[in-house]
């Protein structure tokens, strides 16, 4: 899959799970309802100027929306409180 195919997946995922509809986001953002459209069908990426607000927004970092990546736990420690010596 394409860089750009995750990205565009990724906008309309966190889109959806923050309950913002096809008109609402780009109300928000102060763009046009096509313009989302285009960032979610891989017609072309968000404007640099726009990604701080779409970011925030979305709840997330540029970077997350920009490198989408599946995040893997290595290891995990679950304790009942702190560690005595």
């Amino acid at each position: 899959m394409m860089e750009l195919e995750k990205i565009a997946k990724r906008i309309a995922s966190l889109r959806r799970e923050r309950g913002y509809t096809g008109e609402a986001l780009p109300e928000r953002l102060q763009v046009s309802p096509q313009a989302t459209s285009k960032w979610e069908n891989v017609k072309c990426l968000p404007e640099t100027a726009i990604l701080p607000a779409l970011a925030e927004a979305l709840d997330c970092s540029i970077d997350s929306l920009l490198c989408p990546r599946e995040l893997f736990i290595l290891e995990a420690v679950y304790t009942d409180g702190p560690r005595c010596p």
